[in-house]
């Protein structure tokens, strides 16, 4: 990863950025998300814009927020099948299979994810933690094409950008303001943190699209700034159910640069 400095220093100079076409689904590439043969395919297309010598950061481009995944019932969507959810989709239940006739019963995907969507009724907290993996997903995916390309080194290769996306949600606040409602702030920094707490490398940047208005760009600021890197004794649960300090500290927070981006261009770099 390069050093803050040397990455302050090329945005500095309107680096060229990848943007991956959409696709024709609705979800215009996040779909590439929940299967492995389609993750395949994202990834190729990482490979193709790191290696093409056209651009200076690659990003992974995908709309991984709440309110886009919501707005086209992906939590609920029963006819969209996944293998990174705990239960086989529309299989978490007893029932008979229309197709086959066979009877099944909480078939899981013996993966180890814990997350139990699609399925009716996913509380706003599920929905975040979701929509992290697939943000998680997505940079792995891109890391993994990074190492794959064959160059003169990995000075050579662009750098990784994790695309972020403010959430559409605006609600009018006092003298007639308009601001991302709460659930919209708690989306921006969850694809944040949970960006740089994958076990793959951390994104060598956040580029956010979507902050369109003063008021939102203020609210990305405290979002940053609230997250700035630093070392915390963290309360940790024990086997009674309490919660006890530990007697060490732990770095959490990022350093990294957030670079607001609009109709394509570096806006602003935080």
């Amino acid at each position: 990863m390069a050093s803050s400095c040397a990455i302050r220093s090329l945005l500095s100079k309107s680096p060229r950025i990848s943007t991956l076409l959409p696709t024709k689904d609705p979800l215009l590439g996040a779909e590439q998300l929940l299967l492995s043969s389609t993750r395949e395919i994202l990834r190729a297309s990482y490979a193709k814009q790191l290696s093409s010598g056209e651009y200076d950061i690659v990003s992974t481009s995908i709309d991984t927020s709440v309110a886009f995944l919501h707005s086209h019932g992906l939590f609920e969507d029963m006819t969209r099948d996944n293998d990174v959810s705990y239960y086989k989709v529309g299989k978490g239940k007893k029932g008979i299979d229309e197709e086959t006739g066979e009877e099944y019963s909480f078939e899981t995907q013996k993966l180890g994810f814990r997350h139990c969507i699609p399925r009716t009724l996913v509380s706003e907290g599920e929905k975040r933690l979701f929509g992290g993996m697939m943000i998680q997903i997505a940079l792995d995916e891109l890391n993994q094409a990074r190492e794959g390309c064959v160059g003169g080194g990995d000075d050579d290769l662009p750098l990784v950008g994790a695309s972020v996306f403010m959430d559409r949600t605006s609600v009018t606040m006092g003298c007639g303001k308009m601001a991302l409602d709460v659930e919209g702030l708690l989306c921006v920094e969850n694809q944040m943190v949970t960006a740089v707490a994958a076990d793959c490398p951390s994104p060598d940047m956040f580029l956010v699209a979507g902050c369109g208005s003063p008021e939102r760009l203020e609210q990305l600021r405290e979002v940053v700034k609230r997250n700035e890197k630093k070392m915390v004794t963290l309360e940790v649960p024990t086997t009674t159910g309490h919660y006890k300090k530990n007697d060490f500290e732990t770095e959490i927070g990022f350093d990294i640069p957030t670079v607001v981006i609009r109709e394509g261009q570096i806006d602003e770099i935080i």
